[in-house]
C-alpha cells in the first residue's frame, strides 16, 4: 500500500486530459496540488463565492486509509497535495445534464454559495487551510 502512494507522490500524473475534456462543462478547473482547501480557495476568491464541503464525501484510495487511517486520510486530503486530482465546480444544471459515464467520472462533495468562505463539515478537529509556500516568509 505505501508503494502505490509513494509512487502517486514520486511520480503524479496530473489530469490536463480529463481537464480539458470538461472544458465548456466547468465553471472552473484546478488541480490539487496544495491540498483541497487552499487549492479550492483559489477558485472561491477569484469568483468571488464560497462552497460548503462536506469532507465525508472525500474519495479516498484505499491505500491511504490502509496507511493512515479515515481521520488521518481525511485531514491529508483537505491540507496537503501533491496528488493533481481535479477539483471542479459545475452548475447543477449543467451537471445533471452531463452524460452517465462523466458524472461518474466526479464526486459531488458540496456546493458553491454566495458567502464568503469555506464551510467545512465531517473533518477532523483543528482542519484548516492546507499547503502555503509563503508561510514561513509570512
Amino acid at each position: 500500500k505505501a508503494r502505490a502512494v509513494l509512487e502517486g507522490y514520486h511520480h503524479p500524473r496530473p489530469q490536463v486530459s480529463r481537464g480539458q475534456s470538461r472544458r465548456g462543462q466547468a465553471s472552473a478547473e484546478i488541480d490539487i496540488s496544495d491540498g483541497l482547501l487552499a487549492d479550492l480557495a483559489h477558485i472561491l476568491e477569484a469568483s468571488g463565492v464560497g462552497a460548503r464541503l462536506d469532507a465525508a464525501k472525500l474519495p479516498l484510495s484505499d491505500a491511504l486509509l490502509t496507511l493512515q487511517g479515515q481521520e488521518r486520510a481525511v485531514e491529508l486530503a483537505l491540507t496537503a497535495g501533491d496528488d493533481y486530482q481535479l477539483c471542479v465546480t459545475i452548475d447543477p444544471d449543467r451537471f445533471n445534464s452531463l452524460a452517465e459515464d462523466v458524472r461518474r467520472q466526479l464526486t459531488v462533495i458540496g456546493s458553491v454559495e454566495a458567502d464568503s468562505g469555506i464551510r467545512l463539515t465531517g473533518a477532523p478537529a483543528g482542519v484548516d487551510g492546507g499547503y502555503d509556500h509563503f508561510r514561513e516568509y509570512s
